[in-house]
């Protein structure tokens, strides 16, 4: 959680392709974490970190649109066609905001030998062995 509020504080402007800027900190202060419980469904060895993470502990709700959907999936320029567009052969672009880097997906890369080794003991620990009848 930590690492990946890390590589959106950066107090830049964030070109397309490159993780997302810091100006307000709403991003940075939504990523959370939760542990489910276990169920029926699910055996609860699971962790979610994720922004806007429901029931999450560590993040303030972004309110309003989803903010990082925005900024992963880009959004393309309006519909309106006046004299001057400027869009495809013109010289546009035709994004108003360009895609962003996926910052969740990054940070799970740096750490997937610590991730893979955490995991590992605990599983290892949470197994019992099985009870041999004499």
């Amino acid at each position: 959680m930590r690492d990946a509020r890390r590589l959106v504080m950066r107090r830049a402007r964030s070109a397309p392709g490159e993780n997302p800027g810091y100006q307000t900190g709403r991003l940075a202060r939504s990523i959370g974490y939760m542990v489910p419980r276990a169920s029926k469904k699910r055996a609860g060895f699971m962790t979610r970190i994720a922004p806007n993470q429901r029931n999450g502990k560590g993040n303030r709700m972004i309110s309003g649109d989803f903010y990082p959907a925005f900024l992963f999936f880009g959004v393309r320029g309006g519909a309106k066609r006046r004299r001057s567009h400027h869009r495809g052969a013109s010289g546009g672009s035709g994004w108003r905001l360009a895609p962003r880097n996926n910052f969740m997906v990054e940070t799970l890369e740096k750490n997937r030998s610590w991730t893979r080794y955490f995991l590992a003991r605990e599983l290892r620990k949470s197994l019992k062995p099985e009870r041999r009848h004499r």
